[in-house]
């Protein structure tokens, strides 16, 4: 599996710890609302790092998801 595939299954994991312990600690409302925005955070954070503006693709694929 090699060593960046073992970080993505370690990051993947705490990923999902830290996603079901959030239902835990808050409403439910709130990690929904966190849990919906986050497709459209990472275009706007790719778009301030590399300067790519997110395609008609991504952000149709942020709004159905």
């Amino acid at each position: 599996m090699g060593a960046r595939g073992w970080l993505l299954a370690c990051v993947s994991g705490a990923a999902s710890v830290a996603f079901l312990s959030a239902f835990r600690a808050t409403h439910v409302a709130n990690v929904t609302l966190i849990y919906t925005t986050a497709p459209f955070a990472a275009a706007a954070l790719d778009r301030a790092i590399r300067s790519e503006p997110a395609s008609r693709r991504v952000m149709r694929a942020a709004i159905l998801s």
